[in-house]
């Protein structure tokens, strides 16, 4: 007859109540986590800041070069604006979104101020509000938007001073049997703003803009002329960098760099005793250049 032992009884016998412990806990929780989920406890919204049709990422420089048959002068004053596109991109509607620029006084963007401004898309105009504030060297221009649906998406027209980038800098040098030379240097520049993206249930985020310009008269120009930079740019990351740290560089890889080009045609409007005015009635025309800043044709 066999001898029953106690002692493994009610080891297995424990062993066998976790593990139906377990699988009760595992059934409810999954009922529970089913039935959450049905009830939309675990929607979020999503805000996505967009130019175009990419989202912009935060907290990085993201470079755009406006393109116009006349920038501002001395006299004239070129006036575009910057379409960028607010989506919710979640389950859940977006509440008490607000997009906020900080312009330093250079922008002289409170000149602005007296423009109309314009919202497209699925939030209605009259839904927004729009406040302009100064402190100190800063002007911030913001837009709340209380509702923001799933799905929908909001287009904000930011108005821009678009100014000449470009400067001549005079300069004297000697040669080495000490002959005067003068000439002027070029200098392209660009200007930084800074844009801030917040809402209820969403952790604000900030986006870096660097904002430069060149004379076109079509999108296409732009472009020629945006490639025509892009090559200055890996000649001069090649001619910081020594042959093995390039050939590092294109073997194990360097991110990728975008610069988004918008391309408005202005008309004039002349403002008796001071100069031409030219701004913008119609949409601009928008594209992304993607490039790599190392290139194997220029390793050797």
């Amino acid at each position: 007859m066999a001898k029953f032992d106690y002692n493994k009884g009610a080891f297995w016998l424990g062993v066998i109540t976790l593990i139906a412990g377990l699988l009760v806990a595992y059934v409810s929780t999954q009922n529970n986590w089913e039935i959450a989920e049905q009830s939309g406890a675990f929607d979020r919204p999503e805000v996505q800041l967009m130019l175009n049709t990419e989202p912009l990422e935060p907290y990085t420089p993201i470079k755009i070069l406006f393109g116009a048959p006349q920038i501002s002068d001395a006299s004239n004053v070129a006036i575009s604006t910057l379409p960028l596109i607010i989506r919710n991109s979640g389950n859940r509607s977006l509440e008490e979104a607000s997009l906020t620029f900080r312009f330093h006084k250079i922008f002289t963007r409170s000149a602005l101020e007296s423009l109309e401004y314009s919202m497209v898309g699925g939030v209605q105009a009259s839904r927004v509000e729009r406040n302009f504030s100064q402190s100190g060297v800063t002007d911030y221009s913001s837009y709340l938007i209380p509702l923001i649906n799933p799905g929908e998406l909001a287009m904000i027209s930011e108005p821009l001073y678009l100014p000449n980038m470009k400067l001549d800098v005079p300069f004297e040098a000697s040669t080495s049997d000490d002959v005067k030379i003068s000439a002027n240097l070029g200098i392209e520049l660009a200007w930084k703003f800074e844009a801030s993206l917040a809402a209820r249930d969403i952790v604000s985020r900030s986006y870096q803009f660097e904002l430069s310009t060149a004379v076109s008269n079509s999108l296409e120009e732009l472009t020629q002329h945006a490639v025509s930079e892009i090559n200055n740019r890996l000649e001069e990351v090649r001619h910081r960098m020594n042959f093995f740290e390039y050939l590092n560089a294109l073997v194990f890889g360097i991110d990728s760099e975008r610069v988004h080009l918008v391309f408005n045609n202005l008309d004039d409007y002349v403002v008796p005793g001071k100069g031409m005015l030219w701004f913008s009635h119609s949409d601009p025309g928008l594209r992304e250049i993607y490039y790599r800043p190392v290139s194997w044709r220029l390793l050797f």
